[in-house]
């Protein structure tokens, strides 16, 4: 933590978990992870990136340089603080809702509607998803997460959750940034290799679409890959972007995820499936079938007209085109940013990983 500048100082592959808590002396934290840039804090403060005050940046030619707002504009965005409700008891509320599989449907409504009234408490903040994992929970879970950033105890914003009939089980609670992140991801094995990302209008038609053919999908890929032998495990997720994310990122100065041309005909959802399962060749032959669901899924959403098509690089699998989606003006500030800084083209031709311009 830097005081004098009211910046918090942390260096790249720091784990967010250790930073929320080094910083709990401070009654502050951060706008960091959950969901990839998506956090807690992206209703009230935007994403992720949008809170970065700072970038320490190498360059091509191997020049470190800072990029803020003030010096080398073109490569951004330490980061922003940002105040506990009470900076004396640095702590939140939250954790995960689970629902009989019956309620899919109700869950789903409650998620549209808290998505379209998300404005009303932007310390509030909720994903739905579905985990399939047999080998350790026995089938398929759906669960809410749902979190408040002040602390407020089940907030009137999560009305449309609890009145959902069907619920059995709930982990919520007040505690520290770090515990209820970790709430997020228990019972869930580390490794999900393959990612894919879609997005959409808030409308409830593709968000169910795509929980069928969830089912569906889980049941071909049991047929080469049986989760007891395997330890398949899937996983759908539902986050909304709300028009508060994306005006909070234009108030601090932009980015270049191009979300402003899609949030001006109304909230949107990310939709996120992962996959994980032991051994390559069961790996390989799901691929097509993940890959095809998605395009499956994208075409059901245009042929309702409420497809983005709008990728989330956090997100996003390497055979999807991730940068173009984000529109013909970020594509060019990013073209811009390449030829000042890396003239030679360097980093596009001589990294493997990550996705590029060229």
């Amino acid at each position: 933590m830097e005081p004098r500048h009211q910046a918090c100082v942390h260096s790249a592959r720091r784990l967010l978990g250790t930073v929320y808590d080094e910083l709990v002396p401070y009654g502050v934290t951060v706008a960091g992870g959950r969901a990839g840039g998506n956090s807690f804090y992206s209703a009230s403060h935007g994403m992720a990136c949008d809170a970065v005050a700072n970038f320490e940046v190498v360059l091509a030619n191997g020049n470190i340089v800072n990029a803020n707002k003030d010096s080398n504009t073109g490569l951004c965005f330490d980061m922003y603080p940002i105040d506990y409700a009470d900076p004396s008891n640095p702590v939140v509320w939250g954790g995960n809702l689970f629902y009989e599989l019956s309620s899919g449907p109700a869950v789903i409504d409650a998620l549209v509607d808290f998505t379209d009234n998300a404005y009303k408490d932007e310390s509030s903040s909720s994903i739905v998803y579905r985990v399939y994992l047999p080998a350790v929970l026995g089938g398929t879970i759906l669960n809410a997460a749902i979190e408040n950033t002040r602390a407020t105890v089940k907030p009137r914003a999560f009305d449309g959750y609890y009145a959902v009939a069907g619920g059995y089980d709930g982990t919520t609670k007040v505690g520290t940034l770090s515990a209820v992140a970790n709430e997020l991801g228990s019972g869930q094995p580390a490794g999900f290799r393959i990612w894919l990302v879609a997005s959409f209008e808030n409308d409830a038609r593709p968000i169910n679409y795509a929980v069928e053919k969830f089912i569906k999908l889980n049941a071909e890929l049991e047929k080469f890959a049986p989760s007891q032998e395997t330890g398949l495990n899937t996983l759908c997720m539902f986050q909304p972007i709300t028009k508060s994310i994306v005006e909070k990122g234009v108030a601090n100065g932009g980015n270049v995820m191009g979300l402003e041309s899609h949030i001006s005909e109304g909230n949107g959802i990310m939709f996120l499936l992962t996959f994980v399962v032991h051994g390559r060749e069961a790996e390989e032959r799901a691929l097509p079938l993940l890959t095809a669901y998605m395009q499956d899924l994208d075409d059901y959403a245009e042929k309702l007209g409420v497809n983005w098509g709008w990728c989330y690089l956090n997100y996003a699998h390497s055979s999807q085109d991730v940068i173009s989606s984000f529109g013909e003006d970020a594509v060019e500030k990013l073209q811009a940013a390449a030829a000042r800084y890396d003239p030679d083209s360097v980093s596009q031709r001589l990294r493997g990983s990550g996705f590029k311009l060229t």
